[in-house]
């Protein structure tokens, strides 16, 4: 199923060029399994000519790839916001004595992070093609990240990571897929342990306030 979503993504890569490839990452952003870098390197293969001069890829990768999957990704990144601001604090704030974390947590991680500290974090974890979005986008809005310094910062990190990602396409040809592999694995893998690392965070802070009630 997967794989011809893939495909689709791909047919409208080369049908449609740079819209294809706004549109692509935008319904990758939505479509977990489906790796991030599948469409931004795919693209690099398809729309950039194999016999061109690097002057042109780089042309090409930077005002067709990089600049529409950069929108496409700062549309889709709205969403995964939109979860952690209208979703994220009312599931805390009700399972709050089951997850062991509360909204003061929450308030706690927002005071620690003041300054430039949450504007690098987002814009590193743009720019990085292993990171997946979504779970930044999900927690910037829980913390309820300024919206305005989100989108800029969403759109220069996912700027120079498609640009990248479109050349790395253009510069491995036919042999594109494997590095597509290889990268949505490692994404898969740090996600993987992101989960485990907040499961391991919250039965840890419940078994500490669990005996602590038993000590009082």
């Amino acid at each position: 199923m997967f794989e011809s979503f893939g495909e689709m993504l791909l047919n409208y890569v080369h049908q449609l060029g740079g819209l294809g490839v706004l549109f692509g990452v935008l319904l990758e952003t939505f479509i977990a399994p489906i790796p991030s870098p599948l469409v931004p390197i795919a693209a690099g293969f398809i729309l950039i000519p194999s016999n061109v001069s690097i002057y042109e890829a780089i042309f090409t990768s930077s005002t067709i790839i990089a600049s529409f999957g950069s929108i496409g990704a700062t549309l889709g990144a709205y969403f995964g916001y939109a979860l952690g601001l209208f979703g994220g604090r009312p599931i805390l704030d009700r399972f709050s004595k089951y997850l062991g974390i509360d909204l003061e947590d929450v308030k706690k991680i927002e005071e620690m992070s003041k300054g430039y500290s949450r504007e690098i974090v987002v814009l590193i974890t743009r720019i990085i093609p292993i990171i997946p979005l979504s779970p930044v986008s999900f927690f910037a809005g829980i913390i309820r990240f300024n919206i305005v310094k989100f989108t800029v910062l969403t759109f220069l990190g996912c700027l120079l990571r498609y640009f990248v990602l479109g050349l790395v396409g253009w510069w491995t040809g036919i042999a594109y897929y494997g590095i597509v592999e290889t990268l949505g694995f490692m994404e898969d893998l740090l996600l993987f342990l992101l989960v485990v690392g907040v499961i391991g965070y919250v039965v840890i802070r419940k078994m500490k306030k669990n005996k602590k009630f038993l000590d009082e």
